[in-house]
């Protein structure tokens, strides 16, 4: 996701830059910063979807699609555009579930990289007294 598209749909709930930025506890211009990247992180959009009280997939529907399932005569379609691709199969659900378990952790595991990095950064740059 671009950070212009970020930006857009913040704006587009009625929150201001200024007002996001108090609402993930970060400055004003460092949101903005952020917001000029071409590839926002995952934590970021993480950060704001909570902020928003949004679920993720707010942010990514618009981006690559709604995603959805459609069952009946044998056939499932997906991206919702009713493009038959296979017959359900169970195992492919099983698989999906555990490819998003999978995709879970490593976000948390990044997220917390991201809040050590984060802490670093902010003690180089002389914004905080502890790390």
């Amino acid at each position: 996701m671009t950070g212009k598209h970020l930006q857009d749909l913040i704006l587009s709930e009625g929150y201001s830059i200024n007002k996001m930025a108090q609402l993930l506890g970060i400055a004003q211009p460092n949101l903005l910063s952020l917001l000029k990247h071409e590839d926002v992180r995952t934590g970021l959009v993480e950060k704001v979807a909570d902020a928003m009280g949004k679920p993720l997939s707010f942010f990514y529907g618009e981006t690559y699609g709604p995603v959805s399932q459609v069952t009946g005569n044998n056939n499932t379609s997906v991206a919702g555009n009713d493009n038959t691709v296979a017959p359900p199969d169970t195992r492919l659900i099983d698989l999906l579930v555990a490819k998003d378990d999978q995709l879970t952790m490593a976000m948390k595991q990044t997220n917390k990289a991201q809040e050590q990095m984060d802490r670093i950064l902010d003690k180089y740059l002389g914004r905080s007294e502890e790390i």
